[in-house]
């Protein structure tokens, strides 16, 4: 069994010899939907409108990326439900189930979004599907070529070498941290009702490059200074509200809110901040006696409420 000790030594050696950074590997696209889209079953969402395709990865025929330079990557995916219907949509890593999104508002259009940052090997695909209408709820996506909403967005944060399986179990346990990167990416999978200002604990974690994030407690520890972009998300149960604050060092930044009546409502918003080594950055309700519970809906099958960050700059 490889120790830390024992990937440090490796990744070192890597690198004296070149394996392991890829630099000046530019790899980004992101493409959209301009045209009405009713999805009946599991199908793949083609955007077919591409803004960037740096690297030619996207398949704007298919609807999938496919990563040709290994390395961890962040997708973002956003949608707009036609009036008075729903959009329902999963991100997917090969066959393996990442996140979801929600978008519905009865006699008005619906909106949603999520980000991941995911580890990708050479070959490995990542696309978005419509949830299939057997449970229950067809996908109505809105779209003209002058009215652009769902979108699908990817890039590489930092590239790693071909010795792929070695660096990606070290570097997903948090071992190394990957020529001073330091990234992470974590969702909720149950129902969370919070009554006072508790933290929330987003327990799946999909990435935690640097070991930055503790998934006991929910909160970021800077492990190394610059500048950073956080994103959250979240979806409220049906008829019920999330109300989110983020924090840094427990000085509030910044919020996101959705309710909803009768319907279940998501919440999206983003920052970049400067750290320094030992900072902390969480996600924390807002207490019940401002007169909203929260109220957040998952499953390990669904997963709308997550929470991102990486370092961008020294």
């Amino acid at each position: 069994m490889f120790t830390s000790n024992m990937c440090v030594i490796v990744i070192i050696a890597s690198t004296i010899i070149g394996m392991v950074t890829s630099q000046g590997q530019a790899v980004a696209f992101s493409a959209g939907v301009s045209r009405d889209q009713t999805l009946l079953h599991a199908e793949t969402i083609v955007y077919d409108k591409i803004f960037t395709n740096i690297g030619a990865a996207y398949n704007s025929s298919s609807g999938v990326f496919t990563c040709q330079t290994p390395g961890y990557y962040v997708f973002q995916f956003h949608t707009l439900a036609r009036q008075d219907k729903s959009a329902w949509l999963e991100l997917y890593k090969n066959t393996d189930y990442i996140s979801t999104i929600f978008g519905h508002s009865s006699n008005d259009y619906g909106s949603a979004g999520n980000t991941a940052i995911l580890l990708l090997a050479t070959g490995d695909q990542v696309y978005v599907k419509a949830v299939d209408s057997s449970f229950g709820v067809n996908t109505d996506l809105y779209g003209q070529p002058d009215e652009v909403y769902t979108i699908f967005s990817g890039y590489l944060v930092h590239a790693v070498c071909k010795m792929i399986a070695l660096f990606v179990a070290c570097v997903t346990l948090g071992l190394v941290a990957g020529q001073g990167e330091v990234a992470f990416s974590a969702g909720l999978t149950h129902d969370q009702n919070i009554l006072h200002a508790e933290n929330v604990v987003f327990d799946k974690v999909f990435t935690n490059i640097g070991n930055g994030y503790d998934a006991t407690t929910g909160i970021f520890t800077c492990p190394m200074a610059g500048t950073y972009t956080f994103q959250f998300h979240t979806l409220a149960h049906q008829d019920k509200s999330s109300w989110l604050n983020l924090y840094k060092n427990k000085v509030y930044i910044a919020s996101i809110y959705g309710h909803t009546v009768n319907d279940f409502a998501g919440g999206s918003n983003s920052v970049v901040l400067p750290l320094a080594s030992g900072d902390t950055v969480e996600i924390r309700a807002v207490d019940g006696s401002y007169g909203t519970d929260t109220n957040l809906y998952g499953q390990p099958d669904e997963i709308y409420t997550t929470f991102s960050g990486y370092r961008i700059s020294s």
